[in-house]
């Protein structure tokens, strides 16, 4: 299959977890394929001071400003070279590696989403941390990007997750599909396992305060169909990663019954297993599916602190 180059998107904020989010990209992404921008946006002065700038006894504060704007540049760039040296010991090209610091124009959130419209295939970026950089909360950020970045994969990096385990949350769903794909030609012949893993909610939950009359006659026969309609389709699913050099002997499926959370089953065959990248479809396959599964993403973020996030939508 032709291999596609990565283009990816890191956006750090000089923290430590922004700083564990560059070193998952050095080590999950195949160097001889993958392009990084290392992304800022800084701010010149406080953003207190925009909101003090029109008073005149603040006037005489503008040369404090600019001295606070220069020691920042100067924890950004410190940082930024750190980063960039991790990548190239890591492999990756120093023609396909690239800092760039902005200007904040519109906010943090819209300047990575601006960003992210000049042709990325992912964003990465940390989960939480405390940054030297004061204004800023990267982590916060991650949260705002769930709702505004549709279209391109978002990779919310917590912890220090490991990189040889991948676990997607499949349901069959179009994005379910665009996550296996995405993570195909994203990570294909890096050695690591993955497992599909397919979680059932049982009927009940769905017909509870409706009485008997809606219930099906065998839940156990509702399982049963369910699991029958999902293999053939997780077989499919295999073949697709397959096709990006995944070797079938490392793909694992797995269906998990009767479980009332799928987030929460999610996040448990994680932690129980030990994979550090779970990867989850924005929406699910139908509305009804959308109403519990567009939650997942968001749950599962809430739920799990050591693992890396994929959105795919």
């Amino acid at each position: 299959m032709n291999r596609r180059t990565n283009k990816i998107l890191l956006a750090i904020d000089a923290s430590d977890q922004s700083m564990e989010a560059v070193k998952y990209v050095s080590k999950m992404f195949p160097s001889e394929r993958s392009s990084v921008v290392l992304f800022h946006s800084i701010n010149n002065v406080p953003e207190v001071f925009w909101d003090l700038e029109s008073r005149p006894e603040f006037h005489s504060k503008i040369v404090f400003a600019r001295a606070w704007g220069s020691e920042q540049k100067k924890i950004v760039n410190a940082f930024m070279e750190k980063a960039y040296n991790i990548l190239l010991d890591a492999g990756f090209s120093k023609k396909m590696t690239e800092i760039k610091i902005n200007d904040r124009k519109t906010g943090l959130a819209r300047d990575i989403l601006k960003e992210s419209r000049e042709g990325y295939n992912a964003v990465v970026v940390g989960r939480t941390g405390t940054s030297k950089i004061k204004d800023i909360f990267l982590g916060s950020v991650a949260f705002k990007l769930i709702d505004k970045m549709e279209d391109i994969p978002l990779i919310i990096v917590g912890g220090t997750p490991g990189v040889e385990k991948i676990i997607i949350g499949f349901d069959n769903s179009l994005d379910a599909n665009k996550g296996v794909d995405c993570l195909g030609y994203m990570v294909g012949g890096m050695g690591c396992e993955v497992e599909l893993c397919y979680i059932i909610r049982p009927v009940h939950i769905f017909y509870d305060g409706y009485g008997p009359a809606f219930l099906p006659d065998d839940e156990i026969k509702w399982l049963e169909i369910n699991k029958d309609k999902m293999l053939p389709k997780m077989e499919n699913a295999k073949k697709v990663l397959n096709k990006y050099n995944i070797p079938l002997e490392k793909i694992f499926t797995k269906i998990i019954p009767d479980s009332t959370s799928r987030a929460v089953a999610l996040a448990d065959e994680a932690a129980g297993g030990d994979w550090g990248t779970i990867v989850v479809g924005r929406r699910g396959v139908s509305a009804v599916q959308d109403f519990f599964l567009g939650r997942v993403s968001r749950k599962i973020i809430n739920i799990v602190s050591n693992q890396a996030i994929w959105i795919v939508g």
